[in-house]
């Protein structure tokens, strides 16, 4: 039987990626609220759109793994949550952004690391 939450490692890598996630987002708050703007603005929020999608597409994958099939099935409002977060970040299209984000890094000449 498991013992409590992250006892067993289950929940480290979900709330590893979530904690990076609000950082990501945070960055991009206040670089938002400092007044970002034209080709620094566009790479932050590709870079962000980016993130946030590898995010929700690990903890997903990581939370279809531990409940299984049940929820989906037996909770409509769960199955529901899940369809459409799944049809937001279809619109991140992965491969193509990752690809225009390292063309607009090429351009920009700078990189946030």
């Amino acid at each position: 039987m498991p013992g409590p939450l992250g006892a067993d490692g289950r929940a480290v890598p979900p709330d590893r990626a979530l904690a990076a996630g609000r950082a990501v987002l945070a960055e991009a708050a206040s670089a938002v609220d400092a007044g970002v703007d034209g080709p620094d603005a566009s790479l932050l929020a590709r870079r962000v759109r980016g993130v946030v999608a590898e995010v929700v597409e690990e903890v997903q994958r990581r939370c279809a793994h531990a409940l299984g099939p049940g929820p989906l099935t037996t909770d409509e409002r769960f199955a529901r949550r899940v369809a459409d977060l799944g049809l937001y970040v279809r619109q991140h299209h992965a491969e193509r952004d990752d690809a225009s984000l390292g063309r607009a890094l090429l351009a920009h000449g700078t990189t946030a690391w």
